[in-house]
């Protein structure tokens, strides 16, 4: 199997939310690892299972599976060993492992029967649903007049990977609002959320997102050219993507989070999970 080109068949009864994290956070480990991921969602009959291994064989791929301690579960891992394909249960040793270590025994463990049971509606849920719906809410300088309500505000100029980044730091409970930075931005707001943030312990933490100015050229012309080529036109002259323009953006940025006197994360090459851990890390 080339290494390079991997088809990961990531296979869940619920949403596949827990087989894609735990995926990317194994692929992070490489510098070229390449995989293509077929995701499988809602698999909760025998039927499912079947077409699945089908298309598995063909490709050669290996299963990632978060399936519930079912008839379906358990009919998917007798057939990946008939048909020799790789089956995996990420969560499989961890629960063995907490099993063992905890007062369970073969007899009295309760592990988990009903599919879905990831997403329950519990008081969690509804929290990062309200996380979410704030974040959307105050995204690109929305409703900045209750920003000061925000966990987190994230500032940079455009192209920072600022909504991105404030939609994972919601999906993780956070309510947060994004800022753009742009030459005319209103400093003296920006002073008096970090003034109330001062009165108010600290709350909500500021962080200015930064960007190496080559590779933000970089970002913005690919933006570029994918917008004129939609639009079937002809390439045009455009400060945003201006060498010049671009460095004073980036200059003007790092003076205003200077004058705020707020953290900084560097953005730049760097997989949205792993600035959201940053943050969250400088907030705790």
């Amino acid at each position: 199997m080339n290494p390079t080109n991997t088809n990961i068949y990531l296979v869940s009864d619920s949403s596949g939310e827990t087989a894609e994290t735990v995926l990317r956070a194994a692929v992070n480990q490489f510098d070229d690892l390449k995989v293509k991921e077929h995701l499988w969602t809602m698999v909760r009959s025998h039927l499912r299972i079947d077409e699945l291994l089908s298309e598995a064989q063909k490709s050669g791929g290996i299963i990632l599976h978060t399936m519930a301690y079912n008839d379906v579960r358990s009919y998917l891992i007798k057939r990946c060993n008939e048909l020799g394909i790789m089956c995996i249960c990420p969560l499989e040793s961890i629960v063995q492992i907490l099993r063992n270590a905890s007062d369970y025994t073969d007899d009295n463990v309760k592990l988990r029967k009903i599919p879905g049971k990831y997403l329950k509606l519990d008081e969690p849920y509804y929290a990062k649903i309200q996380s979410l719906y704030f974040t959307l809410n105050h995204d690109d300088g929305c409703n900045m007049q209750t920003s000061i309500d925000a966990d987190i505000i994230l500032l940079g100029v455009s192209r920072t990977s600022k909504t991105p980044i404030s939609l994972y730091l919601a999906h993780r409970g956070y309510n947060v609002a994004n800022i753009p930075i742009v030459p005319h931005t209103d400093e003296n707001a920006l002073l008096k959320i970090r003034d109330e943030a001062k009165d108010n312990g600290e709350k909500p933490v500021l962080v200015g997102l930064i960007i190496a100015p080559g590779y933000l050229t970089k970002l913005r012309g690919a933006r570029h050219d994918k917008i004129y080529k939609h639009l079937s036109k002809p390439l045009q002259s455009d400060p945003y993507i201006d060498d010049d323009a671009i460095y004073q953006e980036m200059s003007y940025s790092k003076q205003l989070f200077r004058k705020l006197n707020i953290v900084t994360v560097d953005v730049t090459r760097k997989a949205i999970e792993e600035v959201a851990a940053e943050i969250v890390a400088i907030i705790s």
